[in-house]
Formats: structure tokens, sequence, C-alpha cells
């Protein structure tokens, strides 16, 4: 499952395999989360970890890692989440390699 948002929250790529339903949802808010609040979700998991329940409180969190901000010339330009089932090293190089795919493509298509 991959999401992709703008940096106003907006879906503009979906890719759905062979993953459950649910992960559909998972995908979009993770990817919603970072591009919210500017942040990886990975930060918002190890907040929560270290006991600071409160923030799961916070409205249009969700503390799980996956969501990345995808950064052109230093600003967020969107966000990427995917939901791997591998080694978490090996998920962020695939987000980066698809960043650097979907920023060429983006080029390409102005």
């Amino acid at each position: 499952m991959i999401a992709v948002v703008d940096d106003g929250a907006h879906l503009l790529y979906l890719q759905r395999e062979k993953d459950q339903l649910g992960s559909i949802d998972v995908a979009i808010n993770k990817a919603k989360t970072v591009s919210m609040f500017r942040r990886p979700t990975q930060v918002w998991e190890q907040t929560v970890a270290d006991g600071r329940q409160g923030y799961l409180a916070l409205e249009g969190t969700l503390p799980i890692e996956g969501g990345i901000p995808l950064k052109h010339n230093g600003e967020i330009a969107g966000v990427l989440e995917s939901v791997v089932l591998c080694h978490l090293r090996t998920a962020r190089s695939l987000k980066q390699a698809l960043l650097l795919s979907l920023m060429t493509q983006k080029k390409q298509d102005r």
C-alpha cells in the first residue's frame, strides 16, 4: 500500500496491491498526519511509546511509523506513506527511491 498526499493533505496517489482493505485508511491517515503536523509519524509513535499517552487524543494523528515528509528545496512538497511488510530500513530506502521517481515524473509533467 502506498499513499501520497500533497502539502495540504490531499490524496494524490494510492496504490493497493494485495493489501487488506483496512490498510487503505491507515496509509492515507498516516500520510495526512505527516502533512498536517510536518513531522514523520515515527515521532508520534516514539512520543506515545515514551509514555505521553495524551498524544493519542490529539485529533488528526496516527502514531504508527511509516509516514515520511517529501522535501524539495528544504520545504515539504508532499508526504509518502507505505505499509510495507519488510524491515524498516528497507522500507525507508524504498520510499526515498519512490520519492525520486515521483519528483522526476512531476517535473516531466510540467
